[in-house]
């Protein structure tokens, strides 16, 4: 459902369309669950429409997911995973998972995985590239051989 409906109430008369409806990406100002709106065509109203809202946007959240192929140093993983968390978490990820496999299916792998999700995969992004989580990067250095998606929601 889009953020608002518009509905074509009534046409003036010499239409010769009776009723329409089509959804635009126009929002009532806050507050207003309908608005009033009257369309023109060379300066004379040819209709009048009601912009009713039904449903609040909601933005796709985004899910960082990290595979650890290999961990060749676990002592820069635990100082990483001290710089990392904090990193994360003020930059408005929610880490919903993390360590190894419970039980593996198909060709799955049996690594440890992170799943961080993320309001937005412009925040997720912002996240990685923040100067906090920089930072764990440098304490990790090539102690682990990662694989690292953003991945937008449904």
């Amino acid at each position: 459902m889009r953020p608002t409906d518009v509905v074509f109430n009534r046409f003036k008369s010499g239409s010769d369309h009776a009723s329409a409806s089509a959804a635009i990406c126009i929002s009532p100002p806050r507050g207003l669950k309908q608005m009033p709106l009257r369309w023109m065509r060379r300066g004379k109203a040819c209709c009048d429409m009601m912009i009713v809202a039904t449903a609040e946007a909601k933005m796709a959240k985004a899910y960082w997911v990290a595979a650890y192929r290999s961990v060749s140093d676990p002592n820069a993983l635990a100082e990483y995973a001290k710089l990392s968390g904090p990193a994360i978490m003020a930059a408005g990820g929610r880490i919903l998972a993390r360590g190894t496999p419970a039980h593996l299916y198909e060709a799955g792998l049996q690594q440890r995985t992170v799943v961080i999700e993320f309001d937005s995969v412009e925040q997720a992004k912002a996240a990685h590239d923040s100067a906090a989580y920089q930072e764990a990067l440098k304490a990790l250095g090539s102690a682990a051989e990662r694989d690292i998606r953003i991945i937008e929601g449904v």
